[in-house]
């Protein structure tokens, strides 16, 4: 029997062609198939996938914004606050000045009230008692270190150049103190929309040299 020849005597390389044939055809349908099929791994980006924003998130960002909005006008209201008892202040200098010139207290209680209007209505009958007008004269040098919708603290170190002046010509008397400094502060209240002095201290501070 000669070689490559089935026993029946028929050659069998044709039919073992076949077999390798099939078998490819079979190995490369496998290999398209899987690329199909198979995940991609590591070269594909992955899918995004919305994130939902919860109610509560929602909410606090409704809110931080509604914070944000309101700042400003509690500001501005800090500020006016601010601006309406530096005027008060430096009102009362200029009713305070005008009394002690004039010896007239009549107007103190637009400016003061309580334990304040008290002390300072005694303090210009008394000049007026003696006869002893006086021009204030200040340096002022104040903060607000205290405030809220009814009632502040202000601090003032002033210098003072105030001297008594002549009753009848209202001219400065010659002054031989020097100039004084003062550390003063003021408790206002605010009542019917006005603010007022109510009480305060008053410290003589070491002149400079």
């Amino acid at each position: 029997m000669a070689l490559n020849e089935t026993p029946s005597g028929r050659p069998y390389w044709p039919i073992a062609l076949a077999l390798v044939v099939g078998v490819a055809v079979l190995v490369t349908a496998g290999v398209v198939l899987s690329g199909r099929f198979r995940t991609p791994v590591g070269v594909q980006p992955a899918p995004s996938i919305p994130i939902a924003t919860s109610p509560i998130a929602q909410a606090q960002g409704n809110t931080l914004v509604a914070s944000q909005q309101l700042s400003s006008p509690a500001a501005s209201s800090a500020a006016g606050a601010q601006q309406q008892i530096e005027a008060a202040y430096l009102r009362y200098w200029q009713v305070y000045s005008d009394a002690v010139l004039n010896l007239d207290p009549s107007h103190l209680n637009e400016v003061l009230a309580g334990r304040a209007l008290q002390l300072v209505t005694d303090e210009i009958n008394g000049l007026k008692a003696q006869d002893k007008p006086a021009k204030i004269d200040v340096q002022h040098s104040y903060a607000i270190v205290r405030f809220d919708q009814t009632s502040a603290t202000l601090v003032d170190d002033y210098l003072s150049r105030s001297v008594l002046v002549d009753p009848s010509t209202k001219q400065p008397l010659p002054r031989s103190d020097p100039p004084t400094r003062v550390r003063q502060s003021f408790e206002f209240q605010k009542a019917d929309g006005n603010w007022k002095i109510l009480d305060g201290t008053r410290q003589t501070l070491p002149s400079s040299r």
